[in-house]
């Protein structure tokens, strides 16, 4: 029994020393990736990265992500943005509405793909998720940034009006192919195979908003409330799996900075984190036997005199405790639903939680709404 024990543990602890031996290797060949990459192409080995390890231990792999400054611009030779010093930007130059859509739509489309499609568990809280013990919480990586360079846009006739009243980020997705594609923007994000994917916020319409009178004729609006009570009321999509405004994507170019952010969150279920239980006290207690049969028989007899001997209290101490962690499975599918229930539809459930890419307006109100965490560098 001694040499079968001694032999267990020799081969627990060599389990142990190549585990973390992998997670070296891991992070060092991360690391060799990196060099001369471009910072998409580097978050996206992170990604894959963690996402080869168990979800009990994937956090030890940072994502190495940072967010892509963006500057929408026009004209010949093009303008600025005001970004910080030092940062690099990327520059788009366009004149007319559709490649404004098209440079938004290209940034939801790779920060999709950089992050796995929604295929896999990044941001895994395991002992939440697998046993529905403790709090869940969104996870998000703000992939790009993007602002509009008010100069050259204005010298171009593309904003504000222009911008407003012939934008439908959404139409456009919809009937426009990916880049060396054969699927739209929206058919890449919303496969049947897949979660929901794509969230569009409404950004505050600051400048000059319109109205529109009973006649269909528009005219800027005399007040915040005639804005307000002109906005459409936000419908969903059926079949695409897609929550859809439409009153579309509103940019005010002086003032507003669009954040293209991915976010996931992950809930467990009622009955699933019970059997988890059941089959983790299973496993431990058959180990535990097969290392020290006698010591583990001896605490198995002792509890079970001791839940025959008083049955009543022992049902009390089980059924509250069994009623607490399914109240913490109940609150964890609550946040879940909070996070996603505007995108997913069509017999989902939006308490199992989403992978889903936002597009919102860049700043802490906005982002902090999905966000309880931010994992990259914005």
């Amino acid at each position: 029994m001694d040499k079968r024990a001694d032999m267990v543990s020799t081969m627990v602890v060599g389990f142990i020393i190549l585990l973390v031996g992998f997670f070296i290797l891991v992070i060092f060949f991360g690391n060799l990736w990196n060099q001369g990459q471009t910072d998409k192409e580097v978050c996206h080995q992170s990604v894959i990265a963690r996402a080869t390890l168990p979800e009990a231990v994937n956090r030890l792999v940072s994502l190495n992500c940072k967010a892509s400054n963006i500057c929408i611009t026009s004209g010949l030779f093009g303008g600025s943005c005001d970004f910080a010093k030092g940062e690099s930007v990327e520059k788009i130059k366009v004149s007319n509405v559709d490649q404004i859509q098209k440079a938004i739509a290209g940034e939801i489309v790779d920060c999709w793909s950089m992050m796995g499609e929604g295929k896999l568990s990044l941001f895994s809280q395991y002992l939440a998720k697998t046993y529905g013990l403790g709090t869940i919480y969104s996870s998000c990586v703000i992939c790009s940034k993007i602002k509009f360079d008010t100069k050259s846009l204005t010298e171009s006739k593309l904003i504000p009006e222009v911008i407003k009243e012939n934008m439908d980020l959404y139409a456009y997705m919809a009937s426009h192919k990916i880049p060396n594609g054969d699927v739209s923007y929206l058919e890449y994000l919303t496969g049947n195979d897949k979660p929901a994917q794509i969230g569009f916020d409404t950004i505050s319409k600051t400048i000059s908003p319109l109205c529109q009178d009973a006649n269909g004729n528009k005219y800027p609006c005399t007040s915040n409330t005639e804005a307000t009570n002109q906005k459409k009321t936000p419908t969903k999509v059926e079949g695409t799996k897609v929550s859809k405004d439409p009153s579309d994507l509103d940019i005010n170019a002086e003032t507003d900075e669009i954040a293209i952010l991915f976010m996931q969150v992950s809930a467990p279920s009622h009955g699933g984190s019970l059997l988890n239980i059941g089959k983790t006290a299973l496993g431990v207690g058959i180990g535990a036997g097969f290392i020290s049969r006698g010591m583990t028989w001896g605490i198995v007899n002792e509890v079970g005199k001791l839940v025959l001997s008083n049955p009543l209290t022992s049902l009390i101490i089980a059924t509250v405790g069994v009623g607490a962690q399914q109240g913490m499975v109940a609150y964890d599918r609550a946040i879940a639903a909070g996070k996603c229930n505007d995108v997913v539809i069509n017999g989902g459930n939006p308490g199992d939680g989403c992978s889903v890419v936002r597009v919102v307006k860049y700043d802490m109100k906005s982002i902090s709404q999905y966000c309880q965490r931010i994992d990259s560098i914005p």
